[in-house]
Order: structure tokens, then sequence, then C-alpha cells
């Protein structure tokens, strides 16, 4: 499925190596998640890859603002878009895959750091709506819903 393809990309290293992709190595999965090192096309970039995608889905489930001010920096999301009208099918569709990782808060909203605690989590999304040209409607629905899968996860109610 995409969702397992993207958790063997992020999680590389703690992927057994008979269920990696085939001849990929760390490397790879580090330029697919942070960008290339050396861009051709964009010279002094610092964020690439799926830490740089245009989609804030998963972000808009949280509240980043706070996630990043009481987490100390320890969380991350990795995610890629794919959107588009079929002229064949007559659909706008999206389809967006990512990965997540947050802290557990303690009740003072600081990060547990003595323990390795965390909620984290892989989702893969789509949207298929007949005649949808702009892709509005396809992108209200899978925000709505990544947006309730990520609230349920952070909450505890989807484990």
């Amino acid at each position: 499925t995409a969702a397992e393809m993207t958790r063997r990309l992020v999680l590389y290293e703690d992927v057994l190596e008979e269920n990696r992709f085939p001849q990929t190595t760390l490397s790879d999965s580090q330029d697919e998640r942070y960008g290339a090192p050396e861009s051709v096309f964009f010279q002094g970039m610092k964020w690439g890859g799926m830490s740089a995608d245009t989609s804030i889905f998963i972000q808009s489930g949280t509240n980043i603002t706070n996630i990043e001010s009481n987490s100390q920096g320890m969380w991350r999301i990795w995610s890629k878009l794919g959107a588009g009208y079929s002229t064949s099918r007559y659909v706008g569709e999206i389809l967006n895959n990512g990965y997540a990782c947050f802290p557990v808060l303690d009740n003072n909203n600081n990060p547990i750091t003595d323990a390795d605690e965390s909620v984290e989590f892989v989702i893969s999304a789509r949207s298929s709506v007949p005649n949808d040209t702009t892709l509005v409607k396809a992108q209200f629905y899978i925000q709505k819903v990544i947006s309730q899968i990520v609230e349920q996860v952070i909450s505890g109610q989807i484990v």
C-alpha cells in the first residue's frame, strides 16, 4: 500500500534489510526525506524532499505551533502530495502520503524526554471527486478526513 511504501522509505534504518526497497541506501532515504544535499536546481535550499511538501494536511490536524514551542523541535512530518485532474475519467484527485512523529507531553506541556515515548503514525489518503477540475472539493474532503484522523491519533482515540 502507499502507507507501507511511505513507512519503509522514511523509517529506512528501522526496516529489516529484506523489506527495504531494492538497491536503496540510507543516503537515498535521506535525500527523499530532506532533499538532495547539493541540488542543481535549488542551490542553497535548506529543506527539500518530503520535509518541504506544499500540503499541510497533517499539520492542520494539530496545533503545530504549540507542538513546536513545547517540544523543543522534537517532532517530524514527512509527506508527499500528488494531485491532478483525470481527463479520461473526469475526476479531480488528490493523494497524500505522510509520516508524523510527535512527542508525548507531560501535564505542563513539556516533552517527556527521559522515556522513548512518542505518537508516531503513517497515513495515506485519497480523495476523488467527479468533475472537480480545480481540485477545490477534493482538497476540502482530504483535508477534513486527514485532520479528523490526526486529531484522533494524537488524542489517543485511534491507537
